[in-house]
């Protein structure tokens, strides 16, 4: 029982070490870039198939801050 413990040790810390190697990258985006996003033809349909006009959520993502944005689009 004991070797199986080490075995087990030794893999979690070979797991937590090779996932701690990525790290995250943020950076701001303009508005422009989220109204971009929102005119795509795949989110106007899904946002058709919510039931909100794509004229309105424009209209919403330009009246949107910097971080509110990067908010949007990092989720």
């Amino acid at each position: 029982m004991n070797l199986a413990k080490k075995r087990l040790c030794r893999l979690l810390v070979v797991s937590v070490t090779c996932l701690s190697i990525h790290s995250a990258r943020a950076e701001m985006i303009a508005t422009e870039q989220a109204v971009t996003y929102w005119g795509r033809a795949e989110v106007a349909s899904q946002l058709h198939s919510l039931g909100v006009e794509q004229a309105f959520a424009e209209q919403r993502v330009a009246a949107m801050s910097d971080e509110e944005i990067g908010t949007l689009i990092g989720k």
